[in-house]
């Protein structure tokens, strides 16, 4: 089997269960939301549990990949730009959460990534 790490950026209903599953199939899970008793609750499922963006960020070996499952609007807009400023050429960002598909295009195709060798997936895009 092959074992992943992966950074999980908000542990809501869906992204909670998502972290979940993959500890239980063996996978390193590194988990993040604003709200600290998902973080507290997601380390008793066996995953790392954080509480900054950066503290996921260091905790992943490099060519990280990251899973953001948060809602659409501008908080993706904000996570987005706190990432950048710290990710390496290599890194994978999945955008797992309800955005519209053109919102995940726009990051793609914004210049910021691509120049910096970063991609981006997203639902549809």
């Amino acid at each position: 089997m092959i074992v992943i790490n992966i950074g999980f950026i908000g542990l809501g209903k869906m992204g909670f269960n998502f972290v979940s599953n993959l500890v239980k199939h063996g996978h390193t899970v590194v988990g993040y939301d604003i709200n600290e008793t998902l973080v507290e609750a997601i380390k008793g499922e066996g995953a790392q549990g954080v509480s900054t963006l950066q503290d996921l960020y260091t905790a992943l070996p490099e060519k990280r990949v990251l899973w953001l499952m948060i809602p659409a609007g501008p908080l993706i807009d904000i996570v987005m730009e706190q990432l950048l400023a710290i990710m390496q050429a290599g890194d994978v960002v999945i955008d797992g959460g309800n955005s519209h598909y053109k919102d995940s295009l726009a990051w793609r195709f914004s210049g910021h990534l691509g120049r910096r060798r970063l991609f981006v997936h997203g639902p549809g895009g």
